[in-house]
């Protein structure tokens, strides 16, 4: 049975529900753009951010053409004839990957080898704790907030500076400042609307000074949800544009990237975005079932880079693709792959210094008998350069950051 709400319990409703939907200052009025602690002109840059989810068969996508690979993979090593030639490197992209192949060879691709962390697990929660929280070590306690929270509590000014597609990645853990959408920014939705909706809210306007004791406190509570009401609106007028230059696959993930290409063009303050693609856990079947989260992942990031380009937000726009982890090197009975360790990272952008960086993969990484290739790339020297497109330093976002083993993009 339900308790009758009283005046903490309404209090504490109020507030969570303002944070959810509007900006942290709630009686000074929605406060727009970012802090002055960005470098001039990095006020206009966006960030992307796509999690693979299930730890990724990197070399599938991004194949080094070697022999004791290939031998190790017998029905995976298939794709070795159609292999999409990475400039003059060993390696080639899977067939499907057409859109990053002429990003690569466009010099707005960084292919990064060999990512991972320090104590390396093989656990899809340790790895992706690892990632989103990017302290460097799995070992070490460091700092238990996600990389994008602490971007957005030091830098960010309000929740419309970053929108989380995910269901609350704890890419954002301990930071207010992030609008969690969840799903389709056209059903998003702070209150009901109609006439029931303005009634009810004339209700509740008529009720708070019993709630609040002091009339400034009443005030506050009514701000806040003016504010949620503002800030529901414009997500709303957002969703609800549908002209694109180039369609998007009706897809998830190509709904997602519609998405986002709505918010950045109609929320200017909009900066950061986070979305996920799931189905990369391919203990079983890999060529059938990765090939098409590979295809849907490739169509959407071309109608995506197209509609960005012709908008001219493009030069301004990185996209970070990861996953927790890459797989074994030997495909398994099931003619899928298990969990291995380092997996590649992709930046692009623009604005990117394209091309192959890291460690080049070689025989010997394929003959290892621990059937995993270790990390030699440490990700918050990946991360790292990225938030440095902001202008932002980056040991205040990644203290293990290390500008002596930084990937250059």
């Amino acid at each position: 049975m339900s308790k009758p709400i009283d005046r903490r319990d309404f209090l504490k409703m109020m507030a969570a529900g303002s944070c959810a939907c509007c900006a942290s200052t709630l009686t000074g009025g929605l406060t727009f753009g970012l802090s002055s602690a960005f470098a001039e002109g990095a006020a206009s840059k966006k960030l992307v951010v796509l999690y693979l989810n299930g730890g990724w068969d990197s070399l599938y996508a991004m194949w080094p053409n070697i022999g004791a690979l290939n031998d190790r993979r017998p029905t995976l090593s298939s794709i070795v004839p159609s292999l999409l030639p990475l400039g003059s490197s060993n390696m080639g992209f899977n067939p499907v990957l057409t859109t990053l192949k002429a990003e690569f060879d466009a010099g707005h691709l960084a292919v990064v080898n060999k990512v991972g962390y320090d104590h390396q697990s093989g656990s899809h929660s340790d790895s992706r704790e690892a990632w989103n929280r990017a302290t460097g070590d799995r070992l070490q306690p460091g700092n238990k907030s996600g990389w994008l929270a602490r971007l957005s509590e030091g830098f960010f000014t309000t929740n419309f500076n970053a929108f989380d597609f995910t269901s609350g990645s704890t890419l954002y853990q301990g930071t207010k400042r992030v609008t969690t959408l969840g799903g389709r920014l056209i059903n998003f939705r702070f209150s009901d609307s109609g006439a029931d909706a303005t009634r009810a809210r004339g209700n509740l306007f008529t009720i708070l000074p019993g709630f609040a004791s002091t009339s400034n406190e009443s005030d506050a509570l009514q701000n806040a949800y003016s504010l949620a009401e503002q800030s529901e609106a414009r997500i709303v007028s957002a969703a609800n544009d549908n002209v694109f230059a180039t369609s998007y696959p009706n897809t998830s993930i190509g709904r997602a990237f519609a998405d986002i290409n709505r918010l950045f063009r109609n929320i200017p303050e909009a900066r950061v975005a986070s979305l996920q693609q799931g189905g990369f856990d391919t203990h079983g079947n890999q060529a059938v079932g990765m090939s098409a989260r590979l295809q849907q992942i490739n169509d959407s990031l071309g109608a995506f880079i197209a509609n960005m380009r012709s908008e001219g937000m493009m030069s301004d726009t990185c996209i970070v693709i990861f996953s927790e982890f890459g797989r074994k090197i030997t495909e398994n009975g099931n003619k899928g792959t298990d969990h291995g360790r380092s997996s590649h990272c992709l930046i692009l952008g623009d604005s990117i210094s394209g091309g192959i960086k890291g460690p080049d993969y070689v025989a010997a990484d394929f003959a290892s008998s621990q059937n995993v290739i270790p990390p030699e790339v440490n990700l918050v020297n990946v991360l790292g350069s990225v938030v440095a497109k902001f202008g932002v330093n980056p040991n205040t976002i990644f203290p293990a950051y290390n500008s002596q083993e930084a990937i250059i993009i």
